[in-house]
């Protein structure tokens, strides 16, 4: 019983050895692990450094265009102010403008008002002239009339002269004509 007891001892050192064995290989990487680990938390510490380094020219960088931003409201504010004393301007000519628009359409309807009294004048006058013109030449029909009768009575006279001129001239003649064998 010692003996397997012994055997059974010496197994389990020698599984024990070979956890040892694998320990030791385990220890041994683990080793090299931490030393990557370290190297790599150094590598690491750098990139802090050098990120804490871009941070302090960001921050730098955040400051400078702060500082811009200030000056860029300073315009701003400034240019606010131009373009609100320009829109008084401007606001001051429309007022300008709609006086004169006022006045313009006063006037436009005063000038609309003349136009139509005249209008209403030259219609007036038109009919003034067209009843003239209708007695005028009533009166030129009836002066017309006048000298187409004066006309008959002119050619009634002619036509009487005549004749009294020809049977007068028969009269003269025969006359003549007997005083002539009378001698």
């Amino acid at each position: 019983m010692a003996e397997d007891r012994l055997d059974r001892i010496e197994q389990k050192l020698d599984v024990l050895t070979g956890n040892v064995a694998a320990l030791t290989g385990n220890v041994a990487g683990l080793t090299g692990n931490v030393a990557a680990l370290t190297g790599n938390v150094a590598g690491l510490t750098g990139n802090v450094d050098v990120l804490t380094g871009n941070v302090s020219v960001l921050t730098e960088n955040v400051s400078a265009l702060t500082e811009n931003f200030s000056g860029l409201t300073e315009n701003v504010a400034a240019l606010t102010a131009d373009v609100a004393a320009r829109f008084e301007d401007v606001a001051a000519r429309f007022e300008t403008i709609d006086v004169r628009f006022d006045t313009l359409t006063i006037l436009h309807e005063e000038t609309r008002d003349r136009v139509k009294l005249v209008a209403e004048g030259l219609e007036a006058t038109n009919e003034r002239i067209d009843r003239f013109e209708h007695r005028v030449d009533e009166r030129f029909d009836r002066v017309d009339r006048r000298f187409d009768r004066v006309d008959e009575r002119l050619h009634r006279v002619e036509t009487t002269t005549h004749t009294m001129f020809t049977e007068h001239d028969a009269r003269i003649t025969a006359l003549e004509s007997g005083n002539s064998a009378k001698p």
